[in-house]
């Protein structure tokens, strides 16, 4: 054999297996973006041979690190809510901000509802019109 030859086709082999890995390690580094082992999923990108299929599968899959964010906050905030008084605490009103009365900046609060259009007297049209005048020219 020529030596050449088994080095060409040992490079052309390695840089295969480096298309391969490279391949196969997209939905893995996107599992350890996610917070999941890099290796598991290199491993399991390897087994299936369809690195679409697991991408599709992560992006079902819940974010660990966020749940672990989550948690971590949850806990923050037990603790905040655990350490203030009961005294300094907002009472909630009786009634929500939609059931509050509007009113114009400036002007009073209106203590009874307002009339609408369709309540008042029909009112009819004048005996003339403007439409009866005759045109000039």
């Amino acid at each position: 054999m020529d030596v050449p030859l088994v080095v060409a086709t040992g490079l052309v082999g390695l840089a295969g297996l480096l298309v391969v890995f490279t391949i196969f390690s997209i939905p893995a580094f996107q599992a350890r973006r996610r917070g999941y082992s890099f290796l598991v999923w290199l491993l399991a990108g390897l087994l299936v041979f369809n690195p679409i299929y697991l991408l599709v599968v992560l992006g079902v899959l819940p974010h660990r690190r966020r749940q672990r964010l989550r948690e971590e906050f949850s806990r923050e905030l037990d603790t905040k809510l655990t350490a203030v008084p009961a005294e300094t605490a907002v009472a909630i009103p009786e009634r929500s901000v939609g059931d509050q009365p509007t009113s114009l900046p400036g002007q009073a609060v209106a203590t009874t509802p307002p009339r609408s259009v369709g309540d008042a007297a029909t009112a009819f049209p004048p005996a003339r019109s403007l439409g009866d005048e005759a045109t000039r020219l």
